[in-house]
């Protein structure tokens, strides 16, 4: 994806965290292209990608597991597994 963007010099992937009320609320993730980091970020370069973490969602982004899956039937897309509590919740 970030060859056809034109983004494989100085992009990358920016994961994000979107935060409920409470720890009864899941939180939401989210995967956009971005060109550059912001100056903030905290960014992970390896095997050829590079993540862009805000300094505010990284912390509930430890432990975050992004698959990718084709199901017949389903589509696809991609799912976010979150070791902590219930699928995706903070506490």
């Amino acid at each position: 994806m970030l060859e056809e963007e034109g983004l494989l010099d100085e992009g990358g992937l920016r994961i994000t965290a979107t935060f409920g009320a409470g720890c009864s609320t899941p939180l939401r993730f989210g995967l956009i292209l971005e060109e550059w980091p912001e100056h903030d970020d905290i960014v992970l370069e390896g095997k050829g990608i590079r993540l862009f973490l805000d300094p505010r969602s990284a912390w509930s982004l430890d432990g975050l597991v992004i698959d990718y899956v084709d199901a017949p039937g389903m589509g696809a897309g991609f799912t976010f597994r979150h070791p902590r509590g219930a699928p995706g919740r903070a506490c």
